[in-house]
């Protein structure tokens, strides 16, 4: 029965959560949420510049670009940064 397979599978996950949650300091746990959540939030946001700019290619595709970038030259007022 499929309801009780998904059942099933959210008991276990439920187990094995309460268990890893409960070997880990409190604030381990509050920066991992922090550090995924602002991870989220840039996705995000890539994302959205690039809907904006009508990019032709996707955040995963922007990611696998930014990759291979191992260094950028910018100037300011005619001065190199």
């Amino acid at each position: 029965n499929f309801a009780n397979n998904i059942s099933s599978i959210k008991t276990t996950f439920n187990k094995i959560t309460k268990k890893l949650i409960c070997h880990q300091l409190q604030r381990r746990i509050e920066a991992h949420i922090t550090i995924n959540f602002v991870a989220y939030k840039i996705y995000k946001e890539l994302e959205r510049l690039l809907k904006e700019k009508k990019a032709d290619i996707n955040p995963e595709k922007a990611i696998d670009i930014a990759k291979t970038i191992y260094q950028i030259t910018a100037t300011d007022n005619g001065i190199t940064i």
